[in-house]
């Protein structure tokens, strides 16, 4: 009787660690799963960051060139005209400077500032209207 007895113990502990075994295989499988896509995330956002600080380094060489051109007088009435409405429109837009300029978004709004300040103050130079 006791050989009976413990040969169903020891075949419910067989099946129960087999049970765990499979749960614990179960729950690491889910946890590689999970932790795949926080790495696929982070590398998206990653490169997005990436991305959007290179946009933005490029439109500040950019404004960099248009303020030179601006102070030189190098720019059309009409052309100053536009681009001076644009960066009246804009200028103060956040959404707009996280869009082009990233995580470096508050350097892109001085950066927008001076440039719309070289603008206003050619076309004050020029007697164009405001």
């Amino acid at each position: 009787m006791m050989d009976v007895l413990q040969d169903i113990i020891g075949r419910a502990f067989v099946v129960t660690l087999i049970i765990g075994l499979l749960t614990l295989g179960l729950f690491i499988q889910l946890l590689c799963n999970v932790i795949i896509k926080q790495v696929k995330l982070a590398v998206f956002a990653t490169l997005i960051i990436g991305l959007l600080t290179f946009v933005g380094l490029f439109i500040q060489l950019l404004c960099n060139v248009i303020i030179k051109q601006v102070k030189s007088d190098k720019i059309s009435d009409e052309i100053l005209i536009k681009h001076y409405n644009f960066f009246k429109k804009y200028k103060d837009s956040v959404a707009l400077a996280v869009f082009c300029y990233g995580i470096l978004y508050r350097y892109g709004m001085k950066l927008n500032q001076k440039a719309f300040d070289a603008y206003k103050e050619c076309m004050i130079r020029r007697n164009l209207p405001l």
